[in-house]
């Protein structure tokens, strides 16, 4: 009889082992699970006030020494770890079940691999109707020596996230992770689906990267708008695409307010997200980085810098395309999500262009906020943006032009004293930065911003 007992009682242990050796399975799906399915509904953010920060919880980031774990679940695991181009490989002989939109997560194959982030940056949209509840919309860009892939997250900044943990840490040496998720595929990525604390920070972790192995050739600046061009991106026209190289680029100019570079190969100007790069005007570079669009506005999220010794490229002004700012508020994406695609909206942001205007200003709170129209909009200054943007104007987003005091335009804005608000038109060259949309009177406008090539703006007096 107590034999009988013993071994019940063995046989009740070695049932709880099993169960216990399945747990992180389990509560793997679980979260992955829940984490989607509460976002089934929707988002409800539009095409512009998805402009959120990549930026992340710098005080749950990389900020204690030695290791830091958001989770010992690759420790739990006990997968081997794969190097990222193992992952690739592996994933692409998956049958990834996908939505219609190319979308899906294998939740039965867990994978491990430890990389450094690169990068990182929120595509926002999670909605049903357009096939992204399925996976995370925050990716963070993982790579080794053998090659590099999104990771899936949660947004935000909680350090419980894998986007919320690296933060703006990512680009950092000591940015690295072992991380365990689901393959996954996003708008035709392999990605690794990544659930909230799945991965574990280590900045000692022993892994290499080599930036230079995870592109092939270089590109031409034509090229790269061509692919900006084909990027799959989601509803509001955030997306991403592959990692490229262009070389003899020359910087041209920096926006510390949305710390982005200007490069420039005196034909087109390409905008580069300055992340943990630092760069000196008037000097040439190769520049690589990951293609992404935001709002349908393509950029380079810059990974790395090489300086070379050539000579710096000038704008060619003579190639400058002539665009009214009647042309260019006609050239337009949606202020709505959609599965449209807009081509030519895109390769717009490749040229330089150039219009015969009247320079003018709008004023808000006591700030001035100067504008370019094809009609001469009166001697005095608009009250609003909103009754500016109905009479058909373009915001310039120079210093000095935007949200600026009268006494600071007139000290340093070069059109101040000849031409703002004045009966006469002057000639500029400028280049687009973004597009939003507003409401007035029940009409939707175009918001268009737009930057003056600095060294065509007159010199002050």
């Amino acid at each position: 009889m107590n034999k009988k007992l013993i071994f019940s009682l063995i046989i009740s242990f070695a049932l709880v082992g099993c169960s216990t050796s399945n747990s992180f399975s389990n509560s793997l799906l679980s979260s992955n699970g829940t984490s989607l399915s509460s976002e089934e509904s929707g988002d409800s953010s539009t095409n512009q006030s998805s402009t959120t920060s990549s930026g992340g919880n710098s005080s749950s980031g990389n900020s204690s020494n030695g290791n830091s774990s958001s989770s010992s679940s690759s420790s739990e695991q006990g997968d081997q770890i794969m190097t990222i181009a193992e992952a690739r490989s592996y994933i692409s002989t998956l049958s990834i079940p996908v939505n219609s939109y190319g979308n899906g997560v294998d939740e039965t194959h867990p994978i491990t691999i430890k990389g450094y982030a690169l990068t990182a940056f929120d595509l926002v949209k999670t909605k049903k109707d357009f096939g992204l509840n399925v996976s995370y919309p925050a990716k963070v860009i993982i790579g080794d020596a053998t090659g590099y892939i999104g990771c899936a997250s949660n947004g935000g900044t909680s350090g419980t996230t894998l986007f919320g943990k690296v933060g703006d840490h990512a680009g950092e040496d000591t940015s690295r992770y072992v991380i365990t998720g689901y393959p996954s595929m996003y708008l035709g990525h392999p990605e690794i689906s990544v659930p909230d604390n799945s991965f574990t920070w280590d900045q000692n972790l022993d892994v290499d990267k080599d930036i230079s192995k995870y592109y092939d050739t270089p590109i031409t600046v034509e090229q790269y708008f061509n692919l900006a061009k084909d990027v799959k991106y989601n509803c509001a026209g955030h997306g991403y695409g592959d990692i490229v190289t262009i070389n003899s680029l020359t910087c041209y100019h920096y926006d510390s307010g949305s710390k982005v570079y200007y490069f420039t190969n005196g034909e087109s100007i390409v905008k580069v997200v300055k992340e943990k790069l630092t760069a000196s005007i008037g000097l040439v570079y190769n520049v690589t980085g990951i293609i992404t669009t935001k709002d349908y506005v393509p950029a380079l999220r810059g990974l790395s810098l090489t300086k070379v010794e050539e000579t710096p490229a000038s704008n060619n002004l003579s190639s400058a395309i002539s665009r009214t700012a009647t042309e260019l508020r006609n050239i337009k994406t949606s202020k709505d999500d959609t599965n449209q695609r807009f081509d030519n909206y895109i390769l717009s942001y490749k040229n330089i262009y150039k219009a015969d205007v009247y320079i003018g200003a709008e004023t808000d709170s006591g700030k001035l906020n100067f504008f370019f129209s094809d009609t001469y909009q009166g001697a005095n200054y608009i009250e609003g943006k909103n009754p500016a943007l109905a009479k058909g104007v373009v915001f310039i987003d120079n210093d000095y032009f935007w949200n600026v005091t009268d006494s600071a335009a007139q000290s340093h804005n070069g059109y101040y004293a000849d031409y703002l608000s004045e009966n006469v038109t002057t000639t500029i060259y400028y280049i687009p930065v973004q597009l939003a949309y507003a409401t007035y009177n029940s009409t939707v406008y175009p918001f268009y911003k737009v930057l003056l090539l600095p060294e065509t703006i007159p010199a002050m007096t």
